[in-house]
């Protein structure tokens, strides 16, 4: 996959922070950079987004955490990139598993349970927080392992086209696992401007335009509609990073 800033060695070889606060530092950066990149796609997020790790808004991971949050954040600055590069009206959100600790891995991969930790591995609820279907993941205890990440966007059909097609060229070990849509509701995807109303009790509400009026503002021409209409649909892609599990004896 290359070394190119987007490639897998970049990925992997990327220094660690070592401290929670080195990691809360990278990641106000982190926050900040996209909000700017969202602006600069036309893209709508919300004033205080976080992309999926509010968690750490006030401080940094655990450090037994930070080396899967630090991994989660890299991904997750892949896919926003790709996402404002498709120009979708707004993200709604952007979502991960519960990271792991090297041990809770370790111990997954020899298919036992992992201990559970504190901090964000609680069972308190998080919606940057999900759990894939383990019926579509590409997940093999002791072969491969997988993280997985789901976007929620609204936009066309051609926002996801370029975002599946980015994807598709394999830079990262991504793959898609499902793809949902549905019509976007008017709460949360209608970006048209309303049609401005005379008042109620205006002459021209009454009888119609006024005659003379044309002559000091003149009006617009109607513009034809289109013959098929541009509407949003809200788009939820699941995606999953595939790594295989060495099986090197350490030591």
């Amino acid at each position: 996959l290359g070394d190119s800033p987007v490639g897998y060695a970049h990925v992997r070889s990327a220094k660690v922070p070592a401290e929670p606060t080195d990691m809360f530092f990278d990641l106000a950066n982190f926050f900040e950079k996209n909000r700017e990149k969202a602006k600069q796609a036309g893209v709508t997020v919300k004033a205080d987004e976080r992309f999926g790790v509010s968690a750490y808004a006030n401080a940094g991971p655990d450090r037994s955490l930070i080396p899967q949050v630090f991994r989660q954040r890299q991904v997750a600055q892949y896919l926003l990139d790709a996402l404002f590069a498709a120009h979708p009206s707004q993200l709604v959100s952007l979502q991960r598993e519960r990271p792991r600790t090297n041990d809770q891995m370790a111990a997954l991969a020899a298919g036992k349970a992992p201990a559970p930790t504190a901090g964000e591995n609680s069972s308190t609820p998080n919606p940057d927080l999900f759990e894939i279907d383990p019926r579509i993941s590409a997940r093999v205890p002791g072969f491969v392992d997988a993280s997985a990440f789901r976007i929620t966007f609204l936009g066309e059909t051609e926002s996801l086209r370029t975002l599946l097609n980015k994807l598709a060229a394999f830079e990262l070990p991504l793959v898609v696992r499902s793809v949902e849509v549905e019509p976007a509701s008017s709460s949360t995807g209608a970006n048209t401007p309303a049609a401005v109303a005379a008042p109620a009790n205006s002459l021209s509400a009454i009888f119609g335009t006024i005659p003379g009026a044309a002559a000091t503002k003149p009006t617009e021409p109607v513009k034809p509609k289109p013959l098929v209409a541009k509407t949003l649909s809200k788009f939820t892609v699941t995606i999953e990073m595939i790594d295989l599990v060495s099986t090197t004896p350490t030591g």
